[in-house]
């Protein structure tokens, strides 16, 4: 489990006799490679770049309704079915897929800039 957060003490506990990893804050570019799915437990997210970037590498996330995630493509369930959300996820072997257009540099650019002259 990557970062931290409120839930940690109890989740060290809860998973003592399970195979799980605590990294704390970490770059997670070396955990998707091997990743089955990404649960984001965010209550509030200004935008969800670990969302974005675990679609982006083929890791299926589910999460709630914040930020970007229905948009990206995640998949999205009330908080109280997150448990049942992950588990359909290891089950069905699907690959994330993400569901929005990631822009080139020159892009992105082009695009900024074409707002600046609309205002």
């Amino acid at each position: 489990m990557l970062g931290n957060g409120s839930l940690e003490v109890a989740l060290k506990s809860a998973t003592k006799r399970l195979a799980v990893e605590f990294s704390g804050w970490q770059d997670p570019a070396v955990y998707l490679p091997i990743a089955d799915v990404v649960l984001s437990t965010s209550k509030h997210e200004s935008w969800g770049a670990s969302i974005v970037e675990a679609l982006a590498a083929g890791v299926p996330v589910v999460a709630p309704d914040v930020c970007i995630a229905r948009e990206a493509g995640a998949s999205v369930v009330p908080r109280t079915e997150l448990a049942k959300a992950v588990i359909e996820a290891l089950h069905s072997n699907a690959r994330g897929v993400l569901a929005l257009p990631l822009l080139s540099k020159d892009e992105w650019a082009r695009a900024w800039v074409q707002t600046l002259q609309n205002s």
